[in-house]
């Protein structure tokens, strides 16, 4: 029963990070608009998929280690993207109001 449910955390956990962040990076990189994302979380959930990933990695689990690791790199791409739209912005701003 257990890898049943291993299975099937593992199988969603990979729809959603491989269909889900994938689609917010996409739109992210599209429109540069980072104003109404939040930072603060996008940071807690790349911690926190650090930490299921290296749980996982401890307890030779790798469902959980393949499941968390997408997590880790795509919640990290969208940290990245928010700081450097958001230093864009900024940039943009000083620049008109001269």
């Amino acid at each position: 029963m257990i890898t049943i449910v291993s299975t099937l955390t593992v199988i969603v956990s990979l729809i959603s990070k491989v269909w889900g962040f994938p689609n917010q990076i996409k739109l992210l990189t599209k429109y540069k608009n980072v104003e109404n994302i939040s930072l603060i979380f996008h940071c807690l959930a790349t911690v926190s998929y650090g930490l299921w990933t290296l749980h996982g990695a401890l307890r030779n689990d790798w469902f959980t280690v393949v499941g968390q690791g997408l997590g880790v790199v795509f919640s990290a791409i969208i940290v990245g993207l928010i700081i450097k739209y958001r230093r864009q912005e900024n940039d943009e701003k000083k620049r008109t109001n001269r």
